[in-house]
């Protein structure tokens, strides 16, 4: 699952470029899409990014009380001013819109003083709906396992983590693909080729040569097993550079979507655990 970032919109969003202002307090513009795209499919989208239930049900009971606190008029019912009462429910806003959109795409974006009711709606539903998470999914049938970004192999989502948080999926995988290459690189000692043809001749079964080390799978060489290993890392790791990488670096007009992003980041994420548990064998190894 991709990352769901607690607290920093919060804070941030005091230093914010701010839209028009309404009386003395400043309502911030909608953020930028990022982490949680809307127009991506709820069920799907969802099993993907939504990592900490409890986390987002406490970020939005907090909203629903910021939002008791005004009425139509900008009145505080506490003794905050109108002005403080305002700001606090801005500065809980962004990540809570975030979240809602995250459940249905639907939902209101952004913290609008007309539009307060329907958001409290917005926000009251989308609390039964995380509370009711787990019990609708095992009911719903089978889901399949779910899988988490941050768990994929550190060479690709550290690579990958910051253009896919800021929506742009098709240049997190291809900068998935470039910290492979370069992490070979360097386990290898080899600068002078790089990606698909880097990792064609590193897991090839030929014997290393002076400046050409290899990859190798532990295991019996002299079985059908290990050399069909290394033979399907070298097809594999062709096939990612030249299927993925090459289509996502030249494709500029591309625009993948979430799903198809996240899966060919897992492909690359196999390919960072094969390289990195192989041992390197020289020439003068062997």
């Amino acid at each position: 699952m991709s990352r769901v970032d607690g607290g920093r919109d919060d804070q941030a969003s005091t230093s914010a470029t701010y839209g028009p202002t309404l009386g003395s307090a400043i309502i911030p513009e909608p953020e930028r899409p990022g982490l949680f795209d809307h127009k991506k499919p709820l069920i799907a989208a969802a099993r993907v990014t939504l990592v900490n239930i409890q986390w987002c049900i406490e970020r939005l009971e907090l909203y629903a009380s910021a939002l008791e606190e005004l009425d139509r008029r900008g009145e505080s019912r506490m003794h905050l001013s109108p002005e403080d009462a305002l700001r606090n429910v801005q500065q809980l806003s962004r990540t809570s819109h975030t979240i809602m959109r995250r459940l249905d795409p639907t939902m209101s974006d952004r913290f609008s003083w007309d539009d307060r009711w329907q958001i409290e709606q917005d926000v009251n539903a989308a609390i039964g709906m995380l509370r009711d998470w787990k019990e609708v999914e095992e009911n719903l049938g089978p889901g399949g396992p779910l899988m988490y970004a941050a768990q994929l192999h550190p060479w690709v989502w550290d690579a990958a983590s910051t253009f896919w948080d800021a929506g742009h999926y098709r240049e997190a995988v291809a900068q998935a693909a470039r910290s492979i290459s370069a992490h070979t690189q360097s386990k290898i000692g080899r600068t002078d080729i790089s990606e698909g043809n880097l990792l064609k001749q590193a897991f090839s079964k030929e014997d290393p040569k002076p400046g050409a080390p290899r990859l190798r799978f532990a295991g019996d060489r002299s079985t059908e097993t290990w050399r069909s290993r290394q033979e399907g890392a070298v097809a594999f790791a062709f096939g990612c550079f030249t299927g993925i990488r090459n289509v996502a670096t030249h494709q500029h007009m591309l625009d993948w979507g979430e799903q198809e992003a996240f899966q060919y980041l897992t492909a690359f994420s196999v390919l960072a655990r094969w390289v990195d548990e192989c041992v390197v064998e020289t020439a003068e190894d062997s």
